[in-house]
C-alpha cells in the first residue's frame, strides 16, 4: 500500500506524521480534516463515528456544531429515506459527491433535509466521506462548501486517494491499548509492529501506518520471529494477547 505521489503524497504523509504522534482520537481527526481542507479546499467539516451524536468540528461555530449534532441524534428516523442511502453509498464507495444523490438543483432543494438542515445554514456543496476498515465504518466526514464552487469531481478523487492513509491511521488509533504491552528484549518499533499484526494488520498496511514499505516490515518480522522463538504471525499474535493479559491489573 504505496503512499501516492506528489501535493497529494505530502498530505498522505502529513497523515501518517499525525498518527504517529500520540494524539488523542478528537486532535487526530480535527488535524486530518486540516490536511484535507489544505488538499481540497472546504470552509467547515463535521466528523462523527457511526452511531454516536458528537461531532468533532473544524472552523464550525457552536451553532453549527449543535445542528450536525442534532442531526445525528434525529437523522436516521425523520430523513432515513434520505440520509440512510447515502450512508450506504459513502460506505460502499469510500467517499462521493451530494451531487451524485441529488441529479438536480431542483431535486436538492426540495428535499426535506436540505430545507431544514443545509439551507439555514448555506451549504451549497458537499463531499460525504466514510472511513471503513474490514468493511466496516469508522468514522464518517461531511466537507462543506457555502459558496457558489461546487466540490469537482477531481477533488473527490484527491479525497478518495487519501482515504486509504485515513482509515489505517484510523484502526491504528482504535487498535492502540490503553495498557501498554511488554515484550521483552524487541525494539520500540519491533512492539509497534508485533502489536499491529496482533490486531490483524497486514505488512502492507502496516507499513502504511509506520511510513515504511511492506518488504520492511516483513524483514521486522523476521527479527521478531527469530528473538521471540515464534513460527509465524498466528503465534506472534497468541503471544501479544497473552502477554497483553498478563500485564493486566
Amino acid at each position: 500500500m504505496a503512499l501516492p505521489n506528489g501535493a497529494e503524497g505530502r498530505a498522505a504523509r502529513a497523515i501518517v506524521d499525525l498518527a504517529q504522534s500520540d494524539l488523542s482520537l478528537s486532535t487526530f481527526v480535527r488535524e486530518v480534516l486540516a490536511v484535507l481542507r489544505d488538499a481540497v479546499g472546504f470552509e467547515t467539516a463535521f466528523a462523527a463515528r457511526p452511531h454516536e451524536h458528537r461531532v468533532v468540528a473544524l472552523d464550525a461555530d457552536e451553532e453549527d456544531v449543535r445542528r450536525a449534532e442534532r442531526t445525528l441524534r434525529i437523522g436516521p428516523t425523520r430523513y432515513a429515506d434520505e440520509i440512510l442511502p447515502a450512508f450506504s453509498k459513502a460506505q460502499a464507495e469510500g467517499a462521493f459527491l451530494d451531487s451524485e444523490v441529488w441529479t438536480t438543483e431542483r431535486e436538492r432543494q426540495r428535499s426535506r433535509y436540505y430545507k431544514e438542515m443545509l439551507a439555514p445554514i448555506g451549504v451549497r456543496s458537499m463531499i460525504h466521506v466514510c472511513a471503513r476498515w474490514k468493511n466496516r465504518p469508522l468514522m464518517r466526514f461531511n466537507l462543506n462548501r457555502y459558496d457558489s464552487r461546487p466540490f469537482r469531481r477531481s477533488q473527490l478523487e484527491t479525497v478518495l486517494g487519501l482515504l486509504p492513509t485515513v482509515e489505517a491511521s484510523l484502526a491504528a488509533l482504535f487498535a492502540q491499548s490503553s495498557n501498554k504491552v511488554e515484550l521483552p528484549g524487541l525494539t520500540q518499533r519491533e512492539r509497534e509492529v508485533a502489536e499491529l499484526v496482533a490486531r490483524g494488520l497486514s505488512s502492507g498496511e502496516i507499513g502504511h501506518i509506520l511510513g515504511t514499505s511492506r518488504y520492511t516490515v516483513r524483514n521486522q518480522l523476521s527479527r521478531i520471529y527469530e528473538k521471540l522463538h515464534l513460527g509465524g504471525r498466528a503465534e506472534l499474535a497468541a503471544y501479544v494477547s497473552r502477554m497483553s493479559n498478563s500485564s493486566l491489573p
